[in-house]
């Protein structure tokens, strides 16, 4: 037992000097489950604390338990999640996030492993009322005798063993029996104390873990500075490589990322890597209004964006860490204030929006924000008629693309103010046909047809983006449908001299 949790010891402060914080994290709490020690208990919720701060995690309704890959994270997620549905009395809710602790993701045949960071929240359920339901009491009961944890033991045996009306029915009588079956398992219970071996090495972790937090908050006050310099001048990559020179020598891996990202030829594997393993924490600055997992970076920093459902509560305004922003994915969300958030000065280096719902572009043209390229979804045809034409009061925008468009809105793209001076165009029906045009490029306009049975669509569209005058037509796909659609296609082109099929 002893060289097990040396071993597993060791690995984790392995891990925790090679910034992999959150294995570091995981192999802490595998080694709880050999040793119940509180010095342990400790550490990791001394580490799982600052793997959190400055997290915003996602709405509950946002996370898939199933398909996550930062169990270690989500505890703290779900934990808050079932501390709320505790403090409104739900019984219903508590019950529901009980067993989500009771399923491991992805295997729901195996319950979520033993870890003590649940264990005092366990605790708060028991005192609670709703403790006293079936349907709460079975799953806590359950994670209760799974996490055998002698440091609750004094506190219910003060709950359970206080004199209690006699059962009502035979359920509350089986949660009885099970109560005092409970305690007489823990009380069972005699964990090792840790040898000579591992109390030395809770002591280098504890050291370990210290001098980490003394070196980041002496290089703060830098850091901080440098990271201003960027923020205020972010096409400045002197700002960026200076930064990331102090990011390293303080052994911040994000100093590896700006610097590789930033330098030609390095690894993508690498970057991807760094990315995979860092990137959630360095997004957190962004706030809560990001999609967590989903930011691009870019020369070491966030460049384009997922925003979160949260985006329809209240908008935390957008701090200095969004100027190097380019690029947004509304989700097609529209609230008036998104637009107005939109428009915040530490936005306007976002020259991107995509997945914008029409009346969220309406509300845009009242702010005129510098936006290049724009993507709507919807049919405008039918929401806003007027919304294509109107788009050439926005001054900077030359890249337009329409998705789960109608044929009718090619055209009216194509007769807008808006066109001639658009640098690429796109209409994408889903699963049904695609167009592509880049004047400026003299590249052909590219039409697909995805499915057969919407030639007639596709054919409609080609007739309303003849007015784009592109120097060639190619048609992909038209074997997809049979000779009538060939003919509908072969008619829309026909006034076309240069056209190409495949």
């Amino acid at each position: 037992m002893t060289d097990t949790l040396s071993t597993h010891l060791d690995g984790a402060l392995e891990a925790f000097e090679q910034h992999d914080e959150e294995r570091a994290l995981d192999l802490l709490v595998q080694t709880w489950r050999f040793i119940r020690e509180e010095r342990l208990a400790r550490l990791i919720e001394r580490l799982s604390d600052r793997l959190t701060s400055g997290l915003h995690l996602p709405d509950t309704a946002e996370v898939s338990l199933r398909a996550s890959r930062r169990k270690m994270l989500d505890l703290p997620l779900l934990r808050g999640a079932l501390q709320q549905a505790l403090s409104l009395g739900h019984a219903a809710a508590v019950a529901h996030w009980l067993e989500q602790f009771r399923e491991w993701p992805g295997s729901p045949q195996l319950q979520w492993p033993a870890d003590p960071r649940l264990t005092f929240t366990l605790v708060d359920v028991a005192q609670h009322p709703v403790a006293a339901t079936p349907m709460v009491a079975q799953p806590l009961l359950q994670l209760l005798e799974s996490s055998a944890d002698m440091r609750v033991l004094d506190r219910l045996q003060r709950l359970w063993r206080t004199p209690e009306a006699e059962p009502r029915d035979i359920e509350e009588r089986k949660v009885q029996l099970r109560r005092t079956a409970l305690l007489e398992r823990i009380q069972a219970v005699h964990p090792r104390a840790p040898g000579p071996e591992a109390t030395t090495r809770l002591e280098a972790w504890e050291n370990a873990l210290t001098q980490r937090e003394t070196r980041e908050a002496t290089h703060a006050p830098l850091r901080g500075e440098l990271l201003g310099r960027v923020f205020a001048s972010p096409e400045d990559m002197s700002a960026r490589l200076v930064l990331a020179d102090h990011l390293q020598e303080s052994g911040n891996p994000w100093g590896e990322l700006v610097s590789a990202q930033l330098m030609p030829g390095a690894s993508a594997e690498r970057i991807e890597q760094l990315i995979e393993q860092h990137g959630l924490w360095w997004e957190a600055p962004l706030g809560p209004l990001v999609k967590r997992g989903s930011t691009r970076f870019e020369r070491g920093f966030p460049m384009a964006v997922r925003l979160s459902t949260r985006v329809r509560q209240a908008l935390a305004e957008p701090g200095p860490e969004w100027r190097t922003v380019r690029e947004i994915d509304t989700l097609g969300i529209s609230t008036p204030e998104l637009a107005r958030w939109l428009c915040h000065p530490n936005l306007a280096n976002v020259t991107t929006l995509r997945r914008v719902a029409p009346e969220l572009a309406r509300a845009l043209l009242r702010h005129a924000p510098p936006v290049r390229s724009l993507s709507l979804v919807g049919s405008l045809t039918q929401k806003d008629p007027t919304l294509l034409a109107q788009l050439a009061e926005l001054p900077r925008l030359t890249h337009l693309v329409l998705h789960t468009t109608a044929p009718e809105d090619v055209q009216q793209c194509a007769l807008s103010p808006l066109a001639p001076r658009l640098k690429r165009f796109e209409a994408r029906a889903v699963d049904a046909w695609t167009l592509v045009l880049a004047p400026e490029r003299e590249q052909p306009l590219r039409a697909t047809l995805v499915h057969g049975q919407h030639v007639e669509s596709l054919a409609q569209a080609l007739r309303g983006a003849m007015t784009f005058r592109a120097p060639r037509v190619h048609i992909r796909g038209a074997h997809r449908t049979d000779p009538r659609g060939q003919g509908m296609l072969r008619a829309a082109v026909a006034p076309h001299p240069n056209v190409v099929w495949s």
